[in-house]
Formats: structure tokens, sequence, C-alpha cells
């Protein structure tokens, strides 16, 4: 007979996996996170101060009578404080369109809103160069992390905090998932990857700063045109290029087709109606709205 013994069991400690942990994506992007939260942290807990901008106050009166409008449940179409009153899309009145802006508005006070949509965007800077670095150009985790802390970081765009330029912020912050949507689409042609592109096209021209999204559009330009004449001279064929040029082109008229609702009033105000850079009908045609 078999005599039974009684051995305690004890618990089986598991180790962490350090090494495997800093593989993970996810551990890289809340350092991302962190290093926003520490850069704006006297502004995020403070409760009831606004985030200083040289320019903001500039363009207060166009912001609060934005918020007063959606807070009304109605959307402005003509701006009246502003020299003896002015059409608002037409004019370009700022991210009207812009979705985050219309979501900071609308929860909470203007003060507020300003300078979390620029915290915002300093953290979307980093994340999407990360995912830039990570999957389009598949590097390793750490080094899309360093790639996106000198992106987000970078005098040329952390700097427009102090002046408040919101727009060309918004513009940079999305450059890096428009570049990983047009790598990918020119790398396999798809239409789910055309119309992410199309949609990063269309909220840069949503941010109302034109210019900026402008530079991006011919920057989007030479990536495709430098990829379809080195494919060609390795291929030797016009159907090796055709689907991811008929792919990209559907993708930018696509995407300025969504924005055309920024732009149009827009092009139709400069061209045709009461502007000095408009129709040449002399200055007193042009200045006669305002009347």
């Amino acid at each position: 007979m078999e005599k039974k013994t009684n051995k305690s069991i004890e618990p089986v400690k598991k180790k962490i996996d350090f090494k495997g942990l800093f593989d993970k994506s996810w551990v890289y992007i809340i350092g991302l996170a962190l290093i926003t939260t520490v850069l704006f942290e006297s502004f995020l807990f403070s409760g009831d101060k606004m985030l200083f901008g040289s320019d903001t106050i500039g363009g207060l009166d166009a912001k609060t009578f934005y918020k007063t409008s959606l807070d009304n449940f109605q959307f402005p179409l003509w701006f009246s404080p502003r020299l003896s009153g002015m059409p608002t899309i037409d004019a370009m009145f700022g991210d009207a369109f812009y979705p985050p802006s219309i979501a900071f508005f609308s929860a909470m006070p203007v003060f507020r809103a300003l300078g979390m949509r620029l915290v915002l965007h300093v953290f979307l800077a980093g994340l999407f160069f990360f995912l830039l670095m990570r999957k389009g150009f598949k590097t390793s985790s750490f080094v899309a992390f360093m790639g996106a802390t000198f992106y987000m970081l970078n005098p040329e765009f952390v700097s427009h905090v102090y002046p408040g330029h919101d727009g060309k912020m918004f513009v940079i912050a999305w450059l890096p998932f428009v570049v990983w949507m047009l790598k990918s689409l020119l790398e396999k042609p798809k239409l789910l990857t055309a119309t992410f592109l199309a949609l990063g096209i269309a909220i840069c021209l949503y941010t109302s700063h034109v210019q900026m999204s402008y530079f991006v559009l011919w920057g989007l330009f030479f990536y495709w045109l430098l990829f379809v004449i080195l494919k060609y001279l390795k291929d030797k064929k016009l159907s090796s290029i055709i689907p991811v040029s008929g792919y990209f082109w559907g993708a930018v008229m696509a995407g300025l087709g969504l924005a055309l609702i920024q732009l149009l009033p827009s092009f139709l105000f400069i061209k045709d109606a009461f502007s000095v850079r408009g129709a040449e009908r002399g200055f007193d045609y042009a200045a006669s709205w305002s009347l």
C-alpha cells in the first residue's frame, strides 16, 4: 500500500516579461499620452484656466459666437459683430466644420475648448507618426516611439501653441496619417485605404487652413509621381501604374469633394461676391455690402 504524502501546493509565480512588454505598441502610445500630459499639466489640471495664446484674443469673438450658436442648436451663417457683419463659411470662419472642434466647443466652455484642441493634436501628432513608422515603415516599436516623440515635440509644430495657431497644428498633426494611408495605398491599392486617404485629405481641409492643406496636397502629388516613375522604369508596363493611379486620384477627388462644403462658398465669395479680391468692380462696390 502506497503511502500518501501531503505536500503543500505553492502558487506558481508568474513572471512579468518586461522584454515582451516593451514590444507592445500600446505601451508606447501610453508613453506619448504621458508626455503630452506632463507638457500641459499646468493647464490640464487647472480646471478654470485658459491656455495662453498671443493671437488667441483676436479670434475670440468668432469662437464665442460659434459656441453660442451651437448651444442654441443653430449653425451660424452670418457673423454680425465683425466689419458690420460678414458671412461665416464664405469668409473662412475658422474650423467650423472640423469634427474635433465641434465636439470640444459643444462639450465645454470656449476658454477651455481652445486649449484642449491644441493639447489633443499634440498627442495625435505623436500617435499618427507612431502608426506611420510602426505600420507603414515596419520599424520596431521603440524606433517608432522615438520618431513620434521627436515629431510631436519638434519646434516647428509645438511652438504654434504659443500664438495659438490651431489650423496649422491640426494639419501638421494629420500629416503622418495621410502619408501612412498614401504609402499603404501605393504598395497595395485597396478601396478601403483609398477611402481613408480621402477622409484624411478632407479633414485637413475642414481645419480651414487651406494653405497648409495645399502644401500637403503638393507633397502627396510628388510622392505619387516619384512612385509611378520608379515603378514604370522597373516594370516597363503602363498596366502596373494605372490601378494605383486610379485609386490615388480617386481618393484626391473624393477628399476635395467632401471638403466642398468648406471650399466652394469661399471660392464663390472671392470670385463673384463682394470682395476686393474678386470682380474688378471697384472698392465702393466691394465695400457696399457692409452697409
